[in-house]
């Protein structure tokens, strides 16, 4: 109930649970929203990446989604903040031609958010560095947590 979401239409029910999905990831930084159909998961996420990115912790959240849900997802992001600049990738902007273009606007572009469906994020190509340092941060989160629950 203390979070302020600016830019939020009212259409969007602040239910607590959603509140608290957006609050807990917000000072936790990651969590599981294991809800049921139709509790909101979908407009949590769209919460959360604006909070994320109007408090400076991602400059440009990319959100994976399923390719049935895509357009789907971002008529309801287009709901839930009229005003944000969204970018949707689609089967044109996304074929192998057009997809050294659509990566520039990504990369260049000052987007609120980048949606792209699961067939789409697995194309895209991470460097082998970037790799080895994101599973080396995960593997030490883990080794911390092991240690910490250990001395307890």
């Amino acid at each position: 109930s203390y979070l302020v979401l600016p830019g939020l239409t009212e259409t969007v029910r602040r239910l607590p649970h959603r509140l608290s999905i957006v609050a807990r990831v917000l000072q936790e930084g990651s969590a599981v929203m294991a809800h049921g159909v139709g509790s909101g998961k979908t407009f949590s996420q769209i919460v959360l990446a604006m909070e994320m990115r109007r408090l400076g912790l991602a400059k440009k959240p990319m959100i994976v989604v399923q390719k049935a849900t895509i357009g789907q997802f971002a008529a309801s992001f287009r709901q839930a903040y009229p005003d944000a600049r969204i970018l949707v990738a689609n089967e044109k902007t996304f074929a192998a031609k057009n997809r050294k273009r659509l990566m520039a606007q990504i990369a260049l572009g000052d987007y609120d958010a980048v949606i792209v469906t699961q067939p789409q994020f697995d194309l895209l190509d991470n460097k082998p560095e970037t790799m080895r340092a994101f599973i080396g941060a995960r593997i030490s989160e883990l080794e911390s947590a092991i240690r910490e629950a250990k001395a307890q």
